[in-house]
């Protein structure tokens, strides 16, 4: 694996030829090396960004990956890397301009574009801005707060209603481990969320006052989710492809409770004995390191 490190003097060179070969600008970039990081990989360089301090603003700038290494996770992790970087220098808002990454920039980061009168203006009268790129290139900005949000890896549970077992998954890991992820659930084909889903996590002390059954479109592309575990072999069956939007994909079968018949209480019986084996695997993954 690559190791991210920060760049040194003699590295320019290499960088520049880096960023000319995909086609980003190098202007400016020798005033700003010190806060500029490398992807180093058989000794060479693989992979660059640097970050631009502006007082408490910050302009994140030249993420380049080689052609060989990307499909990787690099330029991902070396956006992260600057991003800490300028976190731990007390930045409260990431800019950055592009003509080609919104989306994911967006997806990965919670980056959001915006008009460029909503720059700060000390970032603004950077080279970036001024002359280097485009005036077609998209402003985008981020706050460290939401940053600080996203850094979470999310998990997106996923089964074909979003009515019983995926809804049970979300509920039962935002409590064992909200603080640690981000939780999300959706179905293919979303219906409601079936009355007895709420009564068995109402059993549990756990509140219900927000279910509602969510599409896919609610959570991919527009969520940061490194895990999606589909919960029923029918959606497995009948879902998109999750990658890249989802970076692993797990599939945890587990029996419909909804289509079980019978009085209510054999109805109930299923659904209790549902969320009690999605409870005991949830614990078995978060025991393995999640």
């Amino acid at each position: 694996m690559a190791r991210i490190e920060p760049a040194a003097a003699q590295d320019l060179d290499s960088l520049c030829a880096l960023l000319a070969s995909v086609g980003l600008p190098t202007d400016g970039l020798v005033e700003h090396l010190g806060r500029a990081l490398v992807a180093r990989e058989a000794g060479a360089i693989v992979g660059c960004v640097a970050i631009e301090l502006y007082g408490d603003a910050a302009l994140l700038r030249s993420l380049a990956v080689t052609p060989s290494c990307q499909g990787r996770g690099l330029g991902r992790r070396l956006a992260r890397a600057a991003l800490e970087f300028g976190r731990d220098a007390d930045v409260k808002t990431f800019c950055l301009l592009t003509l080609t990454a919104r989306e994911f920039f967006a997806r990965e980061f919670a980056f959001r574009p915006v008009p460029r009168s909503e720059t700060p203006d000390a970032v603004r009268r950077s080279v970036e801005f001024t002359s280097a790129c485009p005036a077609t290139a998209q402003v985008m900005l981020l706050d460290v707060e939401e940053f600080a949000r996203m850094d979470k890896p999310g998990v997106l549970f996923l089964c074909t209603h979003n009515s019983a077992r995926s809804q049970l998954a979300e509920a039962l890991l935002r409590r064992r481990a909200g603080d640690r992820y981000r939780v999300y659930s959706a179905g293919v084909e979303p219906g409601r969320v079936h009355p007895l889903t709420i009564r068995v996590l109402d059993e549990v002390g756990i509140d219900t006052a927000h279910l509602r059954a969510k599409g896919l479109e609610s959570v991919l592309g527009r969520a940061n989710v490194r895990t999606a575990i589909v919960v029923c072999a029918k959606a497995a069956e009948s879902c998109p492809r999750l990658y890249p939007f989802a970076r692993e994909v797990l599939q945890w079968p587990f029996d419909d409770p909804s289509r079980v018949q019978g009085a209510e209480e054999i109805q109930l019986a299923a659904f209790r004995r549902t969320r009690e084996e999605i409870d005991a695997r949830i614990r078995d993954w978060l025991s393995a390191g999640g």
